[in-house]
């Protein structure tokens, strides 16, 4: 299936309960809280129109629920899976600054087990950090 043959959701499967992820990220009273520095954004080498970006951030947010839908969906991931489930509309360079964006909001968190990060070997066979679905952007 094309993405341009694709409707409404990202997935078809049913979301989980209670509250799902896009009704909490979507509530006007608890909205997401993703960091909105702007130098944390645009260097301070980058040209004024990437500056100005910097400072609407709106894409932050909704990359923040993509990856948050994502991981609804598969569960748990690498940047480079979260980016096949999303069929490619976040690249995973791009995956690596709004998952450190949407960890630092609470909303993700790296899978450990015994107190250790999970990670999984990345298509370069290098260890790549797997993310899950917070309790905080569930409940």
């Amino acid at each position: 299936m094309r993405k341009d043959e694709v409707s409404g959701s990202l997935f078809d499967a049913p979301k989980e309960e209670p509250r799902d992820v896009r009704t909490r990220l979507h509530d006007p009273l608890c909205p997401p809280k993703i960091s909105i520095e702007p130098h944390t954004h645009a260097r301070s080498d980058d040209p004024a129109t990437s500056k100005q970006a910097a400072h609407t951030l709106e894409f932050a947010a909704k990359q923040a629920l993509m990856i948050c839908e994502a991981l609804t969906h598969i569960g748990c991931g690498t940047v480079y899976e979260i980016s096949d489930a999303l069929r490619g509309e976040l690249l995973p360079h791009q995956l690596h600054k709004r998952c450190a964006d949407a960890h630092e909001a609470g909303l993700i968190r790296v899978q450990q087990i015994d107190g250790v990060d999970v990670t999984r070997k990345g298509p370069t066979g290098r260890p790549c950090r797997v993310w899950e679905l917070s309790p905080k952007a569930g409940s």
